[in-house]
């Protein structure tokens, strides 16, 4: 009964379960080249200071737009609507929690308050890290130390690892089609991207897949989850997922009932 009920809310539209914009390979290239996110060191208006007397600081233009690009190249790809743009409310809830973060030396939604912190500044903090998506390090250097914050993006919509894989929380927040503003904030190595909004509003769009229907292998790492997002709860137990390798025909099942051929939530 739950499989049916599935097919029929998640295909109310187009007969189809995934109901996105799909985008050709080279309307893919020409949104990436034209929102270019190159992984460089980020530049900062206002250097911020992780240590008494703490300074928030303040990205630069060219890094936060550096950002947004990755974050709407993301979002392109998935065929979410790709025009995300700064609220100054949550730039600023980001780059505090970024702040409290690094000064706290702690990866964490819920920071303590840090030594002789204004307690205002730390409220923002506190707020920022409730809300965002949160990181330290780099996809291909998880332990290490970045300034780099498209890098941070990467590793939220890769969200594979143990902490991450039941939920890929960071990743649905990312390509959550009722997402229309955001902000990013980052401070010696640790970033956050506000994710909670949802100004868009409902949308028309359901069945948000990743990889996309069509994929630029760089943005997929061999052992990233797959996912789809289809805007409503669904009981796990009642789902089952069949993937076919077009090349040979080698069919993977998963279900719960069946872990043999891999992972599934």
């Amino acid at each position: 009964e739950e499989e049916e009920t599935v097919s029929e809310e998640a295909s109310n539209a187009s007969g189809a379960a995934i109901h996105v914009d799909v985008h050709n390979q080279n309307e893919i290239r020409n949104f990436i080249a034209t929102h270019p996110a190159p992984r460089i060191d980020d530049t900062f208006d206002i250097q911020p200071s992780a240590q008494a007397p703490y300074v928030a600081g303040q990205l630069s233009y060219e890094s936060l737009q550096y950002a947004f690009n990755i974050l709407n190249q993301m979002r392109y790809i998935a065929g979410v609507p790709a025009d995300v743009s700064e609220k100054a409310e949550y730039t600023e809830l980001a780059q505090a929690a970024s702040l409290v973060n690094a000064a706290n030396d702690s990866l964490t939604h819920y920071p303590d308050k840090p030594a002789g912190m204004d307690d205002d500044l730390y409220q923002l903090g506190a707020a920022g890290a409730s809300s965002s998506n949160i990181a330290w390090g780099t996809p291909d250097r998880p332990h290490a130390t970045s300034r780099q914050i498209v890098h941070s993006v990467y590793l939220w919509m890769s969200d594979s690892d143990d902490k991450n894989i039941n939920v890929l929380g960071h990743r649905r927040w990312i390509i959550n089609p009722d997402m229309l503003y955001s902000g990013f904030g980052e401070a010696e190595g640790y970033s956050a991207v506000y994710a909670h909004d949802k100004s868009r509003g409902d949308s028309s769009y359901y069945g948000v897949a990743w990889p996309a229907q069509n994929m630029p292998v760089e943005y997929f790492n061999d052992d990233d989850a797959w996912s789809v997002s289809f805007g409503m709860e669904l009981t796990a137990s009642n789902v089952s997922v069949t993937l076919t390798r077009q090349n040979d025909g080698e069919v993977w099942n998963f279900s719960q009932n069946n872990p043999a051929d891999g992972f599934f939530n």
